[in-house]
């Protein structure tokens, strides 16, 4: 009898010991890719060439942060003044949605700008399921620490430490 239940012991523990594993492996994955769609990202200095007057040119993402962006001059250095472009989120652009800088004015035509501008990359979630997206990693690492402590308390070992 005692055999058996030793045996049970031990296939326990390696379901359990297998079930953590597996449990930190999806862990890790799911926090990555959950942090990757809710973070904004800031680029610096990226290099664009602008097209002529009202022709569009794609910024980096799906939406500008607060739609606004510095442009700069990369030959000259001087500052592109905003009332010579306009920015666009959440434009489609051949089935994508893209962030845009459209010139109004032919003064900057084929001159090569410095951009910089927070972005939402592709995929950004916002509103409610952001925050409910924050909430998936939480509760992945509490039902993984139920798993792993379930068996402790099970096994009366709390009792032994007099507790």
């Amino acid at each position: 009898m005692k055999k058996k239940a030793q045996i049970d012991g031990v296939g326990s523990f390696l379901v359990l010991f297998i079930a953590v594993i597996v449990g930190l492996v999806l862990f890790t994955s799911i926090s990555t890719l959950v942090g990757e769609k809710t973070v904004t990202v800031e680029t610096v200095n990226q290099s664009v060439t602008l097209a002529a007057a009202n022709v569009t040119n794609i910024l980096n993402g799906q939406a500008v942060v607060g739609g606004t962006i510095t442009m700069v001059n990369a030959t000259g250095n001087e500052t592109v003044a905003a009332a010579q472009y306009s920015v666009g989120s959440n434009q489609v652009v051949n089935g994508v949605l893209e962030s845009t800088v459209t010139m109004i004015e032919a003064d900057y035509a084929s001159t090569p700008v410095l951009i910089t501008y927070t972005y939402e990359p592709d995929g950004y979630m916002s509103g409610s399921s952001r925050s409910i997206a924050l909430l998936i990693p939480i509760f992945a690492a509490l039902a993984i620490l139920v798993a792993a402590l379930s068996p402790t308390m099970r096994s009366g070992v709390m009792n032994m430490v007099g507790k």
